[in-house]
């Protein structure tokens, strides 16, 4: 839909939120699909940020990396300046 952008959810956000906006047309990709439970927040805020997906989730680790991130600290940091490649492309 015009005007409308990609998401993707992190594991806190409940299935009811995501059937919802799935429902209404929103291309929602969600961190369950992405990659196995566990795996760190910096790896789902940088699948998130890399394609420019716009990261719903509702916790302080999440949050706080978005701040490190708008700050320029931190491994996401490298994608604020145009550097495209992330921690989560290396071996």
């Amino acid at each position: 839909m015009a005007g409308r952008f990609a998401l993707y959810t992190d594991a806190d956000v409940h299935g009811p939120i995501v059937t919802g906006l799935v429902d209404r047309g929103w291309d929602v990709l969600r961190a369950v699909d992405a990659h196995p439970q566990g795996t760190d927040d910096e790896v789902h805020f940088e699948t998130a940020a890399k394609p420019g997906r716009v990261l719903v989730a509702n916790d302080k680790d999440q949050l706080l990396i978005a701040l490190r991130w708008i700050e320029g600290r931190g491994p996401s940091a490298d994608m604020s300046r145009g550097d495209r490649s992330s921690s989560i492309d290396s071996p």
